[in-house]
C-alpha cells in the first residue's frame, strides 16, 4: 500500500513538474522563482531580461505593468511555494536514487540533516554532530525518511532565505509579507518600519485561516455540484428545445410549399380563364376580318375580270347587280379590333397567405396617369405635397403599379431620388422640402416612360412672405413694438411695449390673446419676450425694473429683480441650464449712466437668484454702450448687440468675452446700430440694424453671409428677430415704425 501510495506520488509530482514549474519564458523549470504583483512567477533570470530589453516591467502573461523595488529585480518577492515544490521534487529523485554524500562527496549517503536539507555518509554525520553550529540538527537515516515520505508523514526540512542563501528563513514580516532570515531584518526589513514575527507562528496562524477558508469553498463545492446539474438539466432542455422547434420550422415549411401550390394553381387559373376569354374574343374579331377582307377581294378580282376580258354589252349588263355591290362594301363598315383590356401580375411585397405571391390588376395606362396638387408659388422652407394619379385604359384607378420612380433635381443642380408613399387606393404621394431658393424639376416615370407633364417645374422664392399687424391699439395692432419670441404652437409672441402688453398671435396673422399685470405698481413696459423650455413666460418690464414670468395665459408665476437693475431691456435663455441674461440699458440717446450698460445673469428658470453680472460702459473689447435683445445658441454663448458700438459681443456661459464682430458701415458685414440677435440650429447669427434699416446672416463666426431683408422689401426700423422651426428656418422680424411682423425665407 506504502508503495502505491509513493507510486502517485511521483505521478502527482511528475505533473506539477511539468504544469506548475515550467517558466512561461524560458518554458524551463524555475530558476530563482520571482512572483509579481499580478501573481505570474517567472526566472530572476527571465525578468532581469525584460527590464533590459523594454526599460520597464510589463508582466508577459498578463500585460499588466509592474513597479519594481528599489532594489530591482533582486528585491521582488520570491516564490517560496514554487521554490518548495522544486526542492521536494528534487528530493524525491534523489530518494528514489541516493547519491553520493553531499560532505565528501565519495561515498554512498546514509543519513539526511533535515535543517541542512542534506545527504551525508557516516563518516561525514560524525563532525556535523560534534560542530557546535550543527551539533542540534535534526537526522533520520535515508530508509526513515523516505518510509515517512511514503505513509504521507510531513517531514520538515528548513527553507533557506533566497536573498542571504546560507541563512534559514525563520521569521514572517507582515509588512511585505514575505518570510525572511535574521539577516533580512537587519538590513532590509529593520524595525520599525516592518513588523516581524515567528515564521512558524505566522504559518499556523495562516494554515487555520486558510482551514477555514476550504471549509467555506466545500460548501461552494456542493453548490456547484448542484449547478452542475441544473446546466445538465438544461443542456438536455436545450436539445428536445432545438429538436421540436426544427419539427416545428419544417412543418410550417411544408405547409408554405402546399400552400404556394394552391396559390400557384388559383393564379394560373385565374390567368387562364382571363386568356381563354380574350382569345376567344380576338378569335372572333379576325374571323370577322377575315370574312371582310375575302368579300372585297373577291369583289375586286370579278370587276377587274369584267374590264379585262368583257365587252360593253357584258359589262352593262351586270351593271345593276356590280353597282350594288360595290356600294354594299363601300358603305359597309370595317371595325377595328380593341385592344384587348389585359391584365398584369404584381408580385406582393409582404408576408401574406391569401395572395401570398401577388395578385393581377389592370395595366397603367400612362396617358391617362396624372400629377395632381402641384403648387404655383412657395417659398424657401415650405413643403410641397403632390399626388400621383394612376389609371388604366379606360380611366380607373389602377391600385397595382410597379416600376414608378421620382426624382428631384435641386437649384444647385444636384439630383435625388423622392420617397413615393402608397396610398393604396391607385395614388400615390411625394414631398418637396424646398431648403433653397430656385426651381426645382420633378420627374415621374412609370417603367423609365414619363408621365403627362413631366418633368414639372416648382419654384421656391425667398425674400417678404407675408406682414401681419398695421398700427394701433385693438387686437393684432402695434404701437412701438421691440421683442417678439415662438412659442411652442408656433405663435409669434410679441412685446408691444407701446401698449403696455404681450400679444399672441397666430403664424397667419390671426390674433389670439393679449396680457397686461395691472397688478403692479407702475405700468407695465415690456422690451422683450422670452419662453422656456417648460412654457414659461419671461418678460422684461422696463416700467417696474424687474422681470415678470407667467404661463401662455397670462397668469403670473413669480416676479423678481435686482437692488442695482435700472431699465432691464432684453431677455435671453440658455437651452442648455435655463439660464436668464437680462441687458440693463435705457436706451435714450446719448445714455453713459456707467451703472448700467451690463448683461445680469439670474440661475436657472430664473427664480431671482443673482449670478453674476458682466460688461460695464465703454468700447473696449467686453464693455458696452448700448447692450441691446440678446440670444444664447445651443452651446450656451450669449450673443449681445452692442447697439452703439455697432457690432456683436460673445460671450461664454461663465461671462468671459469670446470673441466679437462688425464695426460701423454699411456694406456687407458692417453694422449701424444692432438692436436685434438670432442664433439658428446651426450656429448661423441674424442681426437687425435699425440705420441699415436690413437683417444680416454670418455664419457662427462672424462672416457674412447673406442679407435676409433690407428698405427694398420696406423694413423701417427692424428691431427683435425669431426664427421659425422650418428648415430652413423663416425670419420674423419686428418692424417698429411700421408696426408689424414681417416674415421672410431666406
Amino acid at each position: 500500500m506504502a508503495s502505491a501510495t509513493h507510486s502517485e506520488a511521483d505521478k502527482i509530482l511528475q505533473e506539477i513538474n511539468e504544469d506548475l514549474l515550467s517558466c512561461p519564458v524560458c518554458l524551463d523549470q524555475y530558476t530563482k522563482p520571482k512572483l509579481l504583483p499580478c501573481n505570474h512567477s517567472f526566472c530572476e533570470q527571465c525578468v532581469t531580461a525584460l527590464v533590459k530589453n523594454t526599460g520597464r516591467l510589463i508582466c508577459p502573461t498578463c500585460g499588466a505593468p509592474c513597479q519594481l523595488p528599489d532594489g530591482g529585480v533582486a528585491d521582488l518577492q520570491g516564490n517560496f511555494f514554487i521554490k518548495s515544490l522544486i526542492d521536494t521534487l528534487d528530493q524525491r529523485k534523489r530518494d528514489g536514487h541516493p547519491g553520493l554524500c553531499q560532505g565528501c562527496e565519495e561515498k554512498s549517503a546514509e543519513i539526511k540533516c533535515l535543517d541542512c536539507n542534506l545527504d551525508f555518509c557516516q563518516s561525514c554525520t560524525k563532525p556535523h554532530r560534534t560542530v557546535p553550529a550543527t551539533r542540534n540538527h535534526k537526522l533520520m537515516t535515508l530508509i526513515e525518511y523516505n518510509e515517512a515520505r511514503s505513509c504521507n508523514v510531513q517531514v520538515h526540512t528548513k527553507v533557506y532565505c533566497s536573498t542571504h542563501p546560507e541563512n534559514i528563513v525563520k521569521f514572517y514580516c507582515d509588512t511585505c509579507q514575505v518570510p525572511v532570515c535574521s539577516d533580512c531584518i537587519v538590513v532590509k526589513h529593520r524595525i520599525p518600519n516592518h513588523n516581524h514575527r515567528d515564521l512558524q507562528d505566522a504559518g499556523r496562524e495562516y494554515s487555520d485561516y486558510l482551514a477555514e477558508m476550504v471549509a467555506k469553498l466545500r460548501g461552494r463545492q456542493e453548490e456547484a455540484v448542484k449547478h452542475k446539474s441544473s446546466a445538465r438539466e438544461n443542456e438536455k432542455r436545450v436539445k428536445m428545445w432545438y429538436r421540436d422547434e426544427e419539427m416545428k420550422v419544417m412543418m410550417k415549411a411544408k405547409e408554405v410549399r402546399e400552400m404556394v401550390g394552391r396559390e400557384e394553381k388559383r393564379l394560373i387559373d385565374e390567368l387562364n380563364t382571363t386568356y381563354n376569354r380574350h382569345l376567344k374574343i380576338a378569335k372572333a374579331e379576325l374571323d370577322g376580318c377575315e370574312l371582310k377582307h375575302g368579300s372585297i377581294s373577291t369583289t375586286c378580282d370579278h370587276i377587274e375580270a369584267q374590264i379585262q376580258n368583257g365587252d360593253a354589252s357584258q359589262l352593262l349588263s351586270s351593271k345593276q347587280e356590280t353597282m350594288r355591290r360595290i356600294g354594299e362594301l363601300a358603305d359597309s363598315e370595317i371595325k377595328a379590333p380593341e385592344d384587348p383590356d389585359l391584365i398584369r401580375f404584381y408580385p406582393t411585397t409582404g408576408p401574406k397567405e391569401e395572395g401570398m405571391l401577388g395578385s393581377f390588376g389592370p395595366e397603367v395606362y400612362i396617358p391617362k396617369c396624372a400629377i395632381e396638387n402641384t403648387p404655383r408659388k412657395l417659398w424657401t422652407g415650405d413643403v410641397a405635397n403632390m399626388v400621383i394619379m394612376t389609371r388604366d385604359r379606360q380611366g380607373r384607378q389602377a391600385t397595382l403599379c410597379q416600376g414608378l420612380r421620382a426624382s428631384m433635381r435641386r437649384p444647385d443642380g444636384s439630383l435625388q431620388d423622392m420617397k413615393i408613399t402608397d396610398n393604396k387606393d391607385g395614388t400615390y404621394g411625394i414631398t418637396l422640402h424646398g431648403q433653397m431658393a430656385g426651381r426645382y424639376k420633378v420627374a415621374i416615370t412609370i417603367n423609365n416612360q414619363p408621365l403627362p407633364k413631366s418633368p414639372l417645374e416648382i419654384r421656391f422664392n425667398k425674400g417678404l412672405v407675408k406682414t401681419i399687424g398695421t398700427q394701433g391699439t385693438g387686437k393684432g395692432q402695434f404701437m412701438y413694438p421691440t421683442g417678439i419670441a415662438i412659442n411652442k404652437h408656433g405663435d409669434f409672441v410679441a412685446a408691444d411695449y407701446g401698449n403696455g402688453r404681450i400679444q399672441i398671435i397666430g403664424s397667419e396673422g390671426d390674433y389670439k390673446r393679449s396680457f397686461t399685470f395691472p397688478q403692479f405698481e407702475n405700468e407695465f413696459r415690456s422690451k422683450d419676450v422670452a419662453i422656456s423650455a417648460d412654457d414659461e413666460y419671461f418678460m422684461t418690464d422696463y416700467g417696474n425694473k424687474q422681470v415678470v414670468v407667467s404661463d401662455e395665459y397670462g397668469n403670473v408665476l413669480r416676479h423678481f429683480s435686482h437692488p442695482e437693475m435700472k431699465y432691464p431691456r432684453g431677455i435671453a435663455i440658455s437651452p442648455l441650464d435655463g439660464t436668464l441674461y437680462v441687458t440693463d440699458y435705457d436706451g435714450k440717446a446719448g445714455d453713459t449712466d456707467t451703472t448700467t450698460h451690463c448683461v445680469w445673469k439670474f440661475s436657472k428658470l430664473g427664480l431671482g437668484d443673482h449670478i453674476n453680472s458682466f460688461g460695464r460702459f465703454g468700447k473696449d473689447p467686453g464693455e458696452f454702450f448700448g447692450p441691446d435683445l440678446p440670444s444664447v445658441n445651443n452651446q450656451g454663448m450669449v450673443f449681445v448687440p452692442d447697439l452703439n458700438n455697432c457690432r456683436v459681443q460673445v460671450f461664454s456661459s461663465e461671462c468671459s468675452l469670446l470673441y466679437l464682430f462688425g464695426e460701423l458701415g454699411s456694406v456687407s458685414g458692417t453694422m449701424n446700430i444692432p438692436e436685434g440677435v438670432a442664433v439658428d440650429a446651426e450656429g448661423n447669427v441674424y442681426v437687425s440694424e435699425q440705420r441699415n434699416r436690413r437683417v444680416q446672416k454670418f455664419d457662427s463666426e462672424g462672416r457674412f453671409i447673406s442679407y435676409i431683408a433690407d428698405s427694398s422689401d420696406g423694413v423701417l426700423w427692424p428691431v427683435g428677430i425669431a426664427l421659425t422651426n422650418d428648415v430652413p428656418c423663416k425670419v420674423a422680424v419686428m418692424d417698429r415704425d411700421n408696426c408689424c411682423i414681417s416674415v421672410f425665407a431666406q
